[in-house]
C-alpha cells in the first residue's frame, strides 16, 4: 500500500471514529439517526466494518512485530554465544545468573542448565568471597562499571585468574549485573616470571656493586705492586735478554722495553719507533716471514710465535723469538699488539754446532753398509744404527735391551757364546766372528762381527761398540758354486740335445755322449775335429760367422743341418759365451728340429687358411689352454675391437684372458656352463656382460667346443665370441616397449590398412575385448567395430589416405557382444609397408560423466529458472524469455498480452495463520495459473504474492477475458488447512503489446500500474492498462 493511499484511509477511520464516539457518547440517537438520516447510519455501520478490517490489519502488523522481535532476540542470542569472552547477567540483588554464553560455558567445564542454577558466589574460591562481594556491592552502589581481575574456580576445582569488565543494567524491570570475563591465566603466568627475572636481576646488581668495591680496594694494592714488579721485571729482562713490546696500530707508534734496545743494538733516539722501521732491522731474508706473520694474526688469530734474525746497525748478526698478541676492539677491528722478544744467539749458536756434530757421526753410521751397534756388560743393546732394519727386519727401538743371543736360534746362541766369552773375559776384540742371526720374517742372515771392548774414563768394563755385515749373500755364492759344479755335471751327462763346450778357437773341449753317439765318433776323434766338419757344406759360412758372432757379442741362435750317421738333420744351435780371467769359452746346446721342421710346414700353411678364415669372422676367434690356467690365444684383432685393451694389456700374472673382464654376477653362470660342457664333453653357448676399457658394458655371445688329448683330458677350447650389445640393447628396448604398450591404458591396435586385419595388439585391448592375442591376431577390425557401416568405414579409410591420420569415436564389441565407446587415434605409418597404428580410447566414462554432467546442467538450468516454491518461472527466467518473445512477435506482427496479478491481503494471511499457511495459499494460486496457461503462455513468480503471465499471440479482450476468469475462480476458492479455511482474492492488471508498450520495462510499468490501480479501485477485480505505448493517450 503506498504512502497518499494509506494517508487517505487514515483520515476515513478518523471521520468514521469521531461519529461512532458522538453516537456513543448520545449526542445522536440511533432512533432520530436511522429517522431522520438514513445516510447517516449508513455510514457509521461501513465504519464499523472498515475499523473491523483495519484492527485486525493492525492486530496481524503486531504479530509481525512480534515475530521480528523474536527474530531480533535470536540474533542478538548468536551474536551473544559467539562472543570469545565469557559474558554472565545476574541479578543485582541475589547475584542469581540469568543468561550465561558458550564461551563462559567453556571457560568454567558447566553446562548452560548448571550455571543458570548458581550465583556468582559460587564461580569464586571461598577465601576470596569476601572481597568480591564488596566490589560487587560498590558495583550497585556506584552505578557505574569497573574492571579488575580476580580469581575463577573451574567445576574441576582448578582456579584461573580473569579480566572482569562489569557494569550495571535493567531487565524487565529488574537490575542486573552484566560481567564479562577474559581468561589471563598465561598473562599471570608471564607477570610471575617477569616479578622473579626483576628480583633475581636486582639481586645480581647489588652483587655486583659490592664486587666493584672490592675490586676498587684491590686496585690499589695491584697499582703498588705493579711499580715494584716492574723494576724487577726490567732487571729479569736485562738478565734473560728478553725485551717487550707494545705496537698502537691505531697510531702506528711501537713501544720498546729498554731490553729490546739492546737486543737491536740500539739507543731509544736512534729508532724512529714505527712499524716500518723495526721491519728494517729484520734480516732481509726474514722481513716477508715477519710480516705475513703479523698480518695474519691481525687477519685472522689473536697471537703469533716464531723465530727470526735481525741485523744489529754495526752488520752483526742476532737469533731472536718474538711472540705477540693481538688486542681487538668491540668492532673487532685489531687496536694494538702486545709481544716479547727473546734474543736466542748463543742457543742458536750452540745448537749448530751440535748439529755439525750430530750430523757428521750420524751421516758416517747411517751411510754405511753395515750395521753398528753397542751392547752393555750383559750384552744388551744400548745403541743399534738404522741398518739394522735393511739386514734382519727389526727396527733399531725393537732391538735396545735384547742381546745378540735373543735373535739366533738356541743351538746357533750356544754355539757363539762359548766362542764370545771367553773374549769379553780377557776384553779382547771381536774379529769376523761369523754368526746367524734370524730375520724378523724367519729367514736366516748369516753376519760377519767385529766390535772392541768399551771402558769408562776409570777403566772400567761397559760393554762393546762394533759393526755387523751381512756377508749371507757371499755365503750363499760359495755354497751356489759347488752345488752348480756338481749340478753342471749331472745336467751335461742327462742333457737330451747336443751339449758342447768350445775354446777361442773353436775346438771341443767339452761335450755329452749324445754328440759322439749323433756324429758316430769317438771322444778322440771329437777333441781332433774341426766341429764345422759336422756342418752341412751349405749352411757351414753362416755357422761360422754365429760362432764368431757369439764370441764378440755373449750370443747367438742359428738354424743349420748337421751330418749325422743317420743322414742329414735339422737343428737349432743356442750359443753363449762364457768369460773367465783365463780364457774365454762357448757353450753351446743343439736339438733336433726336423720332424719340427717338416710339422712347422705344415702348420704354417694350415694356420694360413685358419687365420684368414679368422681375420674375415665378425667374431673374436680365440682358443682358451685349459692346462695353462685358461691362457687365451686370439686369432684376429677382434679382441681389441671388443674389450678396447690389447692383447699385451689383457694378462694378469702370467695369463692373458679376458675372463677378468667379464661382470662378476655372470661369471659364476659362464664358468659353470664351461665346466658343464667339458664334462659333458659337448658344445656350448653362453651369454655375458664384458667391462669394456672405456667403462661401458658389452653384451657377448660365445660358442665353444672343448678338445681333449689322447687320455681324455681336456687340452683347450676353440671358440668364437661375438659382441651382441646392439642385439641386447634392441631386445631390451624392445621388451620395454613391449611392457611400455601392454601397461598402457589406452588400447593400441596395428592393422593392415589394405585388409584391415589386425597385425598387433597390446595386453589392453585383449583384457578390454575378452579375447586372448592370438584370437585376436586372427581377426579384422570389422569384427570388432560396432559404430560405423561399411561405407563409413571406407570414408575413414579415405581421410586417413588423403591426411595421413584422423581421430574419431566408434563403438567397440567384446567378446561377451557388449559394446561401449570409443575414441580412436589413427596414424599412417610407413616402414617395410604401410601400417596403421590406432590408440583406442575408452571413454565409457567419460560419456557416463557428460550425460550426467548435461543432464545436472539441464536441471541446474531448470532449478534456476524455476521458483522452489510454486514451480512457476522465476523473474529471471522471464526476464531472459521476454526479451526474445516480443522480438518474434513484433517479427509476426502477433499481439502479446501481460496480466500481472496480486493476492490481496496476503499480509494478513501469514500474520494470522503463519508462514506455511501463506505458502500453501501461493501454491493453490499458482496451480490456477498452471491450469489455465496454454503451452506457449510463461507463467511467472513476480516476487512475493505478485505474479505475471506473459500471452503471446493474445489480444486485449481475450487477455482480459482470461484475468476475470482467473479472479472469478480464485475468489470462489476454498483453502482447508487443518481447521482453517482460507478464501483469498486477487487484483489483476492488464497490458498488450505493443499497444501499451514495446519493450519490457515499459511493458511491465504499464501493467503494474495497471493492477495497483485495481488495488485503489477496492482490490478483487481486473484493470486494463491505459498508457499508450507512442504518446500516452488512451488506447481504449
Amino acid at each position: 500500500m503506498n504512502t497518499k493511499r494509506k494517508h487517505s484511509e487514515d483520515q476515513r477511520l478518523t471521520q468514521i471514529l469521531d461519529v461512532i464516539f458522538k453516537f456513543s457518547a448520545g449526542e445522536l440517537t440511533a432512533r432520530g439517526t436511522l429517522a431522520d438520516d438514513d445516510s447517516t447510519l449508513d455510514g457509521v455501520v461501513a465504519g464499523i466494518n472498515i475499523l473491523g478490517e483495519e484492527l485486525q490489519a493492525r492486530v496481524a502488523e503486531a504479530q509481525q512485530a512480534r515475530q521480528t522481535l523474536a527474530e531480533s532476540e535470536a540474533l542478538l542470542r548468536g551474536v551473544f554465544d559467539s562472543v570469545q569472552d565469557g559474558v554472565i547477567v545476574a541479578e543485582a540483588q541475589t547475584r542469581q545468573h540469568r543468561m550465561v554464553n558458550d564461551a563462559m560455558c567453556r571457560m568454567l567445564g558447566y553446562s548452560r542448565e548448571e550455571l543458570l542454577t548458581m550465583s556468582m558466589e559460587d564461580m569464586h574460591p571461598r577465601k576470596d568471597l569476601p572481597y568480591i562481594a564488596r566490589e560487587f556491592e560498590r558495583i550497585a552502589r556506584v552505578g557505574s562499571g569497573i574492571a579488575m581481575s580476580l580469581p575463577i574456580q573451574r567445576k574441576d576445582g582448578s582456579v584461573f585468574y580473569a579480566d572482569l569488565n562489569s557494569g550495571p543494567t535493567t531487565i524487565n524491570g529488574v537490575a542486573c549485573l552484566v560481567g564479562v570475563f577474559r581468561d589471563i591465566t598465561e598473562r599471570k603466568q608471564a607477570e610471575e616470571k617477569i616479578r622473579t627475572l626483576n628480583q633475581s636481576l636486582e639481586e645480581k646488581v647489588q652483587q655486583l656493586l659490592a664486587t666493584q668495591e672490592q675490586l676498587d680496594q684491590h686496585r690499589g694494592h695491584l697499582e703498588q705492586e705493579v711499580a715494584q714488579r716492574t723494576a724487577s721485571l726490567t732487571e729479569a729482562q736485562r738478565i734473560a735478554h728478553l725485551g717487550n713490546w707494545e705496537w698502537d696500530i691505531t697510531n702506528d707508534t711501537l713501544s720498546w722495553s729498554d731490553e729490546i734496545y739492546r737486543i737491536f743494538g740500539l739507543a731509544p733516539q736512534q729508532f724512529d719507533a714505527t712499524y716500518e722501521t723495526f721491519l728494517n732491522a729484520v734480516h732481509p731474508e726474514d722481513r716477508q716471514l715477519v710480516d705475513d706473520n703479523v698480518r695474519e694474526a691481525l687477519a685472522r688469530q689473536h697471537r703469533y710465535s716464531i723465530e727470526h734474525r735481525i741485523l744489529q746497525p754495526d752488520g752483526t748478526l742476532r737469533h731472536v723469538h718474538e711472540q705477540a698478541e693481538v688486542i681487538r676492539g668491540k668492532d673487532g677491528q685489531a687496536i694494538s699488539m702486545l709481544g716479547t722478544v727473546l734474543d736466542i744467539t748463543g742457543r742458536k749458536q750452540a745448537e749448530q754446532a751440535l748439529h755439525d756434530s750430530e750430523s757428521r757421526y750420524r751421516n758416517l753410521i747411517e751411510t754405511t753398509l753395515d750395521w753398528v751397534w753397542e751392547v752393555d756388560e750383559n750384552a744388551a743393546y744400548t745403541y743399534v744404527s738404522p741398518r739394522v732394519f735393511a739386514i734382519i727386519g727389526y727396527q733399531p727401538e725393537e732391538l735396545i735391551g735384547k742381546t745378540p743371543f735373543d735373535l739366533m736360534t738356541p743351538e746357533e746362541a750356544e754355539r757363539v757364546a762359548s766362542l764370545f766369552s771367553p773374549l769379553v773375559a780377557s776384553q779382547q776384540a771381536i774379529i769376523n766372528l761369523e754368526n746367524t742371526y734370524i730375520h724378523k720374517d724367519g729367514h736366516p742372515v748369516v753376519l760377519e762381527t767385529s766390535g772392541t771392548p768399551v771402558t769408562d774414563i776409570d777403566g772400567k768394563f761397559c760393554g762393546y761398540r762394533g759393526i755387523d755385515r751381512d756377508i749371507t749373500e757371499r755365503k750363499q755364492t760359495e755354497q751356489t758354486v759347488i752345488d752348480e759344479r756338481n749340478f753342471s755335471n749331472t745336467l751335461i751327462a742327462s742333457q737330451p740335445d747336443i751339449f758342447f763346450v768350445l775354446d777361442s778357437a773353436g775346438r771341443y773341449i767339452r761335450w755329452n755322449d749324445k754328440v759322439r753317439d749323433i756324429l758316430g765318433f769317438s771322444d778322440a776323434l771329437l777333441a781332433a775335429r774341426n766341429p764345422l766338419d759336422a756342418i752341412h757344406e751349405a749352411d757351414r759360412p753362416a755357422v761360422a760367422q754365429k760362432i764368431q758372432e757369439a764370441f764378440e757379442e755373449g750370443a747367438a741362435t742359428i738354424e743349420a743341418r748337421i751330418i749325422t750317421k743317420m743322414g742329414v738333420r735339422d737343428y737349432v744351435f743356442s750359443a753363449t759365451s762364457a768369460d773367465t780371467e783365463k780364457s774365454k769359452y762357448l757353450v753351446g746346446v743343439g736339438t733336433d728340429i726336423t720332424e719340427r721342421k717338416q710339422m712347422e710346414t705344415e702348420l704354417r700353411e694350415s694356420e694360413l687358411a685358419y687365420r684368414t678364415l679368422a681375420q674375415n669372422l665378425p667374431g673374436m676367434v680365440y682358443r682358451v689352454f685349459v692346462r695353462e690356467g685358461g691362457r687365451m690365444q686370439f686369432y684376429n684383432e677382434m679382441s681389441v675391437q671388443m674389450t678396447g685393451y690389447a692383447v699385451d694389456e689383457l694378462p694378469t700374472g702370467t695369463v692373458c684372458s679376458i675372463e677378468p673382464l667379464i661382470l662378476d654376477e655372470d661369471r659364476p653362470g659362464v664358468e659353470a656352463e664351461v665346466r658343464r660342457a667339458i664334462a659333458e664333453k659337448r658344445a656350448f653357448m653362453v651369454e655375458y656382460r664384458l667391462k669394456h676399457k672405456d667403462g661401458g658394458i658389452r653384451w657377448l655371445e660365445e660358442r665353444g667346443m672343448p678338445v681333449y688329448g689322447t687320455d681324455d683330458t681336456p687340452l683347450y677350447i676353440d671358440g668364437v665370441i661375438v659382441d651382441v650389445t646392439e642385439h641386447k640393447q634392441d631386445e631390451i628396448k624392445l621388451q620395454m616397449f613391449r611392457a611400455l604398450l601392454d601397461n598402457s591404458i589406452d588400447a593400441i591396435e596395428v592393422l593392415d590398412p589394405v585388409t584391415m586385419r589386425l597385425l598387433d595388439v597390446n595386453e589392453t585391448q585383449c583384457r578390454k575385448l575378452g579375447y586372448s592375442r592370438e584370437e585376436m591376431l586372427s581377426m579384422k577390425i570389422t569384427d570388432i567395430d560396432a559404430g560405423f557401416t561399411a561405407d563409413q568405414m571406407r570414408e575413414i579409410g579415405a581421410l586417413i589416405q588423403k591426411n595421413g591420420e584422423a581421430q574419431f569415436e566408434t563403438m567397440q564389441r567384446r567378446k561377451d557382444d557388449t559394446i561401449f565407446p570409443v575414441e580412436v587415434s589413427t596414424k599412417l605409418l610407413e616402414l617395410d609397408k604401410p601400417y596403421l597404428l590406432s590408440i583406442v580410447r575408452d571413454i565409457t566414462e567419460r560419456k557416463l560423466a557428460e550425460a550426467e554432467v548435461q543432464k545436472l546442467q539441464e536441471q541446474l538450468r531448470e532449478q534456476a529458472a524455476r521458483d522452489p516454491l510454486t514451480g512457476l518461472f522465476n523473474r529471471r527466467y522471464l526476464d531472459e524469455t521476454i526479451a526474445r518473445e516480443l522480438a518474434r512477435a513484433a517479427r509476426n506482427n502477433q499481439p502479446v498480452g501481460i496480466v500481472m496479478c496480486d493476492l490481496d491481503h496476503f499480509k494478513l494471511v501469514n500474520d494470522t495463520h503463519g508462514h506455511l499457511a501463506g505458502d500453501e495459499v501461493l501454491r493453490v494460486f499458482a496451480e490456477l495459473l498452471k491450469k489455465h496457461a496454454r503451452g506457449s503462455d510463461i507463467v511467472c513468480r513476480f516476487g512475493g504474492e505478485e505474479f505475471v503471465m506473459f500471452l503471446p499471440d493474445m489480444s486485449p479482450a481475450v487477455a482480459y477475458q482470461r484475468a476475470e476468469q482467473l479472479r472469478t475462480e480464485i475468489a470462489a476458492q476454498r483453502i482447508t488447512l487443518g481447521a482453517a479455511v482460507i478464501q483469498v482474492t486477487a487484483s489483476f492488471g492488464v497490458a498488450v503489446f505493443p499497444e501499451n508498450g514495446k519493450t519490457m520495462d515499459s511493458l511491465i510499468s504499464a501493467v503494474d500500474a495497471a493492477m495497483y490501480q485495481a488495488k485503489e479501485e477496492g482490490r478483487n477485480r481486473v484493470v486494463v492498462s491505459s498508457v499508450c505505448a507512442a504518446d500516452g493517450s488512451t488506447p481504449m
